[in-house]
């Protein structure tokens, strides 16, 4: 046993400089390069709070379907308003 979590942590090493490797071919992590290499990216004030309360809601109704049931209006409401919710955000993200 031992010896298996010595391999597993080796290859997770071997891993983690390859990765390193690969940055270092890049110029390094996206923060640390020339500012001409980014992209300016903006924060789409409509979907982020559509996908929020659209999952919120869809949770909500997995977590509390052991209180209030399957067929309970408030799991069904919770379901349809979660799914709509982000059909609407997949709705303006095209």
């Amino acid at each position: 046993m031992h010896l298996g979590r010595g391999l597993r942590i080796r290859g997770c090493l071997a891993q983690a400089d390859g990765g390193a490797a690969s940055l270092r071919e890049q110029g390094g992590p996206p923060s640390r390069r020339g500012r001409g290499d980014t992209v300016a990216r903006r924060v789409d004030l409509v979907s982020v709070p559509l996908a929020s309360i659209g999952v919120g809601t869809f949770v909500l109704a997995i977590v509390q379907v052991s209180d209030w049931g399957w067929s309970a209006p408030g799991t069904v409401a919770s379901i349809g308003l979660g799914v709509l919710l982000l059909i609407a955000r997949r709705a303006t993200r095209e």
